[in-house]
């Protein structure tokens, strides 16, 4: 298994999840934030806010990525994406 990269983990999640998502765990995203975006710079962009998150909300997503990389495969991360 790979060491865990939560960066790394982010760019594999589709734009549709990662709004879900967000959204189920009450966090605020502005409504400038560009869910569209080209694939490089939705990553960036999302990394960047994820990165500015308030240190609860950051434990929570740190966790919870955590806990996807641990299924440590495409299916699983797929797993885990439908959990949203």
């Amino acid at each position: 298994m790979t060491a865990f990269n939560p960066r790394h983990l982010a760019r594999q999640v589709p734009a549709t999840t990662w709004q879900a998502y967000l959204s189920s765990r009450s966090i605020a995203i502005p409504e400038s934030f560009d869910w569209n975006a080209e694939e490089k710079a939705f990553s960036d962009a999302l990394i960047a806010l994820l990165e500015e998150l308030e240190p609860g909300q950051q434990a929570l997503l740190h966790a919870e990525l955590r806990h996807a990389h641990a299924l440590a495969t495409q299916k699983g991360i797929d797993s885990w994406c439908s959990l949203g």
